[in-house]
Formats: C-alpha cells, structure tokens, sequence
C-alpha cells in the first residue's frame, strides 16, 4: 500500500524571506540584553548604597558572582534544551528572572544573602544568553549562519547601551535604583508573549 505521507517541505532560505522570525530573535535578544545592562548597572549601587560597600568592591562581587553562575548556566542551557525543548527552556528562563529579580533588588537586605539570590538570578538571566547560543545557529541556514547570530547577537546592543547611558535619569524618575530594575523585569512580559512565535528546532537538523 502506498505511503500517504508527504515529504517534508524545505525550510524557505534568505533574510528577507524570513523578515518575521528575523525580527522576533532581534526583539527577544534585545529584552536579555536590556535585563543585563541594568543590572550591571544597578547592582553595584545596591552594594554601595544598602551595605556601604564600594562600588568597586561591588562591581568586583558582581563580576564573580555572575562568572561562577555563567559557567553552570552554560553546561545547563544546552543539556535542558535538548531534553526540554528550546521555547520551555526559555520560557523558564525568563519567568525565573522576572521572579528573581524584586526578590533581589527589593526584599534583599543581608549581604551574604544578596550574593546567594545575585547568583541564582544571574544563573537564569545569563542562562538565556547561553541558551542563544544553542538555539541561533539552527535558525539559519549554513551559507548566512555566521551573519545572522551575530547580527541577533550584537544588534541588539545598539538598544541596550540606552540603560547605562540614561541610568541616572531612570533612577530619578522611578525614585530609586531598585525600583529601575524591577521594572524593567517587566519586559520579561513581553518575552512570554514573542517566543510562542519563534520556531522549535528540537530533534531537527541544521538548515542546509
């Protein structure tokens, strides 16, 4: 009896012929990239400003915190990601981070606990840039590869950079460093609403 089964279809190649997805990468990278402008940003004036630490010190604890939590995320994003699935690993991500981060800038007032609560918000935030990089590559195909993750990668700085740069103003505005960086957790939001619409590369081979 013969098979009725179609053949699977090519994937459609070319930047222009994918301008949706291309968009919603840029769109989601620029909400990981936003998050972690600020914290840099943020945190050590928590340090100095709750615990009279300096800034250096503080930035130096930032630094090695997120280095250490960097190295586990980096093992953990890819294993979850080919048991999970690429949007749950992401989607969790980002519900952890948007949790995580009042915890830390909010109700956080003891300094070995700041640094235990950095480092497990560091671990899911930095977590999503590991989790790019398991996931870009199987968006594009092999002859624009290297173009395309490094435009989704570095694109998005060029709206990140706006953080640091307007940091003194946010923190008047909103009356306080802390509350700048909880809301900008909101934009995690906006990341649930963008990756139900990205694709799932799970189990799929690399677009030729």
């Amino acid at each position: 009896m013969p098979s009725t089964l179609e053949p699977p279809r090519a994937p459609t190649l070319g930047l222009r012929q994918n301008a949706a997805q291309f968009t919603l990468l840029v769109a989601v990278n620029a909400l990981v990239g936003g998050m972690l402008g600020q914290e840099r940003t943020v945190l050590p004036l928590l340090g100095e400003q709750e615990f009279g630490i300096t800034a250096y010190t503080a930035g130096l604890g930032y630094i090695l915190v997120f280095g250490l939590a960097k190295a586990a995320t980096n093992y953990f994003a890819g294993t979850w990601s080919d048991r999970f699935g690429r949007k749950p690993v992401i989607m969790i991500f980002f519900a952890a981070s948007l949790i995580l981060t009042p915890v830390l800038y909010w109700w956080t007032h003891n300094l070995q606990l700041l640094l235990l609560v950095a480092a497990i918000n560091g671990f899911f935030t930095l977590g999503q840039y590991s989790w790019m990089a398991v996931w870009l590559p199987e968006q594009f195909p092999t002859h624009m590869r290297a173009t395309g993750m490094a435009f989704v990668f570095n694109g998005p700085r060029f709206i990140a950079f706006l953080g640091p740069l307007f940091a003194g103003l946010l923190i008047a505005h909103f009356g306080g460093f802390s509350n700048v960086a909880v809301s900008f957790s909101l934009i995690y939001i906006l990341g649930f609403v963008l990756v139900p619409f990205l694709a799932e590369t799970k189990g799929k081979p690399l677009p030729a």
